[in-house]
């Protein structure tokens, strides 16, 4: 006989996230009379790791949307704490309140930016729980919203879950451009990265003494190689979805407290 977990049940029992979604599609019809969306034949079947670059507030609820309208299933967002702290949007209390209630009762996860460590556990375990019962996590990479436009460098976090549970990573971009006096977001689901994919081996170039490049043998790579060149990859597709420049500068994401 199935042991059921009574922590899942409740869980299942208290999330919203669908419910709420009649009301999010709302307030985007509201704000911006058309979104463009592309690649939904790109997104996976079953759980996948989604990373998106972060330019407004909006972003992650555009994504979400458009995720549950084409799947009628929840995609989970790797939020920052404060707006479980009531935060709000600016970290300030602006719609605290109405944050807070939002991201608890659609089970949101927290992302402690502060605490490297415990955030890292916190986030870990719940994608973990995510994944085994066939959902998907959107993750923004960069850790805070871009400042002048550009793609700031991914952290590595995403490509290291998708390589750890073994889950497509499905590079996702959003920009807001502008049409006269109206803003059209544009949303796309780009080609994912396989689980086959990270496992291949790339060829190690090496500077010999004697000068001559090594470019025949190739090498196990690490984990933690496999992982940077993973995001990267990952990270060079939304920039060429998106067509922002990439800073190339690692950011810290709690800077901007």
């Amino acid at each position: 006989m199935e042991r059921r977990n009574p922590v899942d049940e409740e869980l299942a029992e208290t999330d919203r996230y669908m419910k709420t979604v009649p009301f999010v599609n709302a307030y985007l019809k509201l704000k911006y009379p058309k979104i463009h969306t592309s690649g939904r034949e790109n997104i996976p079947e079953g759980p996948a790791m989604f990373v998106a670059n972060h330019l407004r507030f909006d972003d992650s609820l555009i994504i979400a949307a458009a995720y549950a309208r084409y799947t009628k299933r929840p995609l989970r967002l790797g939020a920052k704490s404060e707006y479980f702290e009531g935060g709000g949007i600016n970290n300030k209390g602006f719609l605290g309140k109405q944050v807070k209630h939002f991201v608890d009762s659609t089970q949101q996860i927290p992302v402690y930016r502060s605490d490297n460590f415990r955030g890292a556990a916190i986030l870990g375990k719940a994608i973990k729980y995510r994944f085994s019962i066939g959902e998907s996590i959107l993750l923004h990479a960069e850790g805070t919203r871009s400042k002048d436009g550009r793609l700031n460098k991914f952290q590595v976090g995403a490509a290291a879950f998708a390589i750890k549970y073994g889950v497509p990573l499905v590079p996702t971009s959003i920009i807001y451009p502008r049409h006269g006096l109206l803003t059209i977001p544009e949303l796309k689901f780009g080609t994912p990265l396989d689980p086959q994919d990270y496992g291949m081996e790339f060829k190690h170039y090496q500077l010999l003494p004697d000068g001559i490049v090594d470019a025949v043998t190739p090498r196990v790579m690490k984990q933690t190689e496999r992982i940077a060149i993973v995001s990267d990859i990952a990270e060079q597709a939304v920039a060429d979805m998106s067509h922002q420049e990439r800073s190339g500068i690692l950011i810290n994401p709690y800077a901007d407290q």
